[in-house]
């Protein structure tokens, strides 16, 4: 595809998002609004992660920090680069205007079982 490994993962997580608000998760999606992304986030993760804990929270108004506790770290940079688009995505099908997200850099998290875990996150940020 000749293009770097975040822009193929950010283009498809994209897709996906939106193929997920009209078809998989519709109803989550249906009359939601980007104000409901803190406390929809997590209980959306939990349906597709089996590892970790999810967290978002407000920072100020119009930003929320989102973040995966405990995540493989062999697994950090495809899950950040998805994290990033799926939040940007998901808070432009609920109407937020003038969107931007950070990737935040892993923070690496104490060896557990053998695997090395870490912590990833983003912000996000709209008018």
């Amino acid at each position: 595809m000749r293009q770097p490994f975040s822009a193929v993962v950010r283009s498809g997580t994209i897709a996906q998002a939106r193929y997920d608000a009209l078809h998989v998760f519709h109803r989550m999606y249906d009359g939601a609004t980007v104000e409901d992304l803190p406390a929809r986030v997590p209980r959306f993760n939990a349906q597709y992660l089996d590892f970790g804990r999810s967290e978002v929270i407000w920072t100020e108004p119009k930003r929320i920090l989102s973040r995966l506790h405990e995540t493989p770290a062999y697994a950090a940079e495809w899950q950040s680069a998805m994290m990033a688009a799926y939040t940007e995505e998901s808070a432009r099908i609920g109407g937020a205007t003038g969107v931007e997200v950070t990737s935040l850099a892993p923070v690496a998290l104490p060896s557990r079982g053998g695997f090395r875990i870490a912590t990833i996150g983003c912000e996000l940020r709209w008018v």
